[in-house]
């Protein structure tokens, strides 16, 4: 039979209309989906509730994350691929990163803890406005904040989240969709990220917060910093709201804004506030740089040869000499020579420098089958998002 092949990673369309990665991923993420709703609903009506609520956080957590979110992207992924958990790990961005590197994610988790406070915040408020139940009005049960529940909240909020999400979200559809161009596979990731905790609360800064989390992973070729800062996020939040109502720490961040807004006036508290943030976000963005500098620009040294790098060491050791000496004479290091021949490869390809090395210069135009799961997907989460908002209108 005739064969129509365009050279992209593995993918190999037919006549046939094999299904190829982007559908596949959509076809997976959708079932998901539906899977998620199903546990949600049957949670909400009390079939998956149990006498014990630490049981009750772990088998939701455990059917959720470790089932819906990871076994099934990856279990299914691969059987449909027909390829190796090798291959599909290595589709999903698996890869080592720098012990620096790791040390910028955890800083980095810290900073965008800062910055979801005040998104949540603001998105809360005009929420409320809308008619919904605030945050605040709603009753605490203090068998929740035990220090018990706080050890398993640690790990079905914070850890097994930070993995299995950003499987399925950064690992999965960032992985499956960049090939039709970086933009879309970030911000289709993204949505899916906000759509999927079906919370009218929690959607409109995980959607920012999936933007960044895709971002990174895509620049540095690697999920792993992404489920660093995930934890990091999720860590400091639960840390928070257990000491606010246990009175751990102080009271933890609402207390203290509290005592800083009474002590300081609102005018100087919210002054204040706008430079906290504006720090965090410069912070942040300076560390992601230095991140994506690391794991990405050094990468570009991987295929010289060992007489480029012997010259590029000469050249380096002796810079300074050829400057004093002439400013024509000093060289362009390896490391700038190739960057800048990436460059001019892209502009050749008219594309960006991420998209040639991603796709080899070639952006694939969409098929319809590539994009109407995940619009499936989107659609379901709208709903139930929709529904939940409603379910808190006074």
């Amino acid at each position: 039979m005739e064969k129509l092949t365009i050279i992209q990673g593995d993918d190999v369309f037919t006549k046939k209309k094999k299904l190829n990665k982007s559908a596949i991923a959509g076809i997976v993420y959708l079932l998901c989906c539906v899977l998620f709703t199903v546990v949600k609903i049957l949670s909400a009506n009390g079939l998956l509730n149990f006498q014990s609520v630490l049981l009750n956080e772990l088998v939701t957590s455990s059917i959720i994350q470790i089932i819906i979110l990871f076994t099934v992207p990856v279990v299914l992924y691969t059987m449909l691929s027909k390829q190796n958990f090798k291959q599909t790990f290595k589709d999903f961005s698996f890869k080592k990163i720098k012990p620096i590197s790791i040390l910028y994610a955890v800083l980095i988790g810290i900073g965008v803890s800062i910055i979801v406070s005040f998104i949540s915040n603001f998105f809360a408020t005009i929420i409320s406005f809308l008619g919904a139940e605030s945050i605040t009005q709603q009753q605490v049960d203090l068998n929740n904040y035990s220090v018990g529940m706080f050890f398993v909240t640690v790990l079905t909020s914070c850890l097994l989240p930070g993995i299995c999400e950003e499987v399925a979200h950064r690992g999965m559809l960032v992985g499956a969709y960049k090939k039709f161009g970086t933009t879309f596979a970030i911000v289709i990731s993204a949505v899916m990220f906000g759509l999927l905790h079906m919370n009218i609360y929690q959607c409109f800064y995980a959607f920012f917060v999936g933007l960044f989390f895709a971002f990174v992973c895509i620049y540095t070729r690697s999920i792993i910093p992404g489920m660093i800062m995930h934890f990091m996020n999720n860590f400091l939040n639960t840390v928070w709201d257990f000491s606010y109502v246990n009175n751990w720490l102080g009271g933890g961040l609402y207390s203290w804004e509290n005592s800083i807004m009474q002590a300081l006036g609102s005018s100087v508290f919210y002054f204040l506030s706008i430079v906290i943030f504006i720090g965090a976000v410069m912070l942040v963005t300076y560390l992601t740089y230095k991140l994506i500098h690391k794991e990405r620009l050094d990468e570009i040294l991987s295929d010289i040869t060992e007489e480029d790098r012997e010259e590029y060491e000469f050249l380096k050791q002796n810079r300074a000499f050829m400057f004093l000496k002439s400013r024509r004479f000093v060289p362009q290091t390896i490391k700038d020579y190739k960057f800048e021949k990436l460059k001019q490869q892209a502009h050749d390809k008219k594309v960006s420098v991420l998209e040639f090395l991603e796709n080899d210069g070639i952006k694939l135009q969409h098929k319809w089958y590539d994009n109407i799961f995940i619009y499936t997907a989107i659609v379901l989460g709208v709903f139930y998002t929709i529904y939940s908002f409603m379910l808190l209108v006074v």
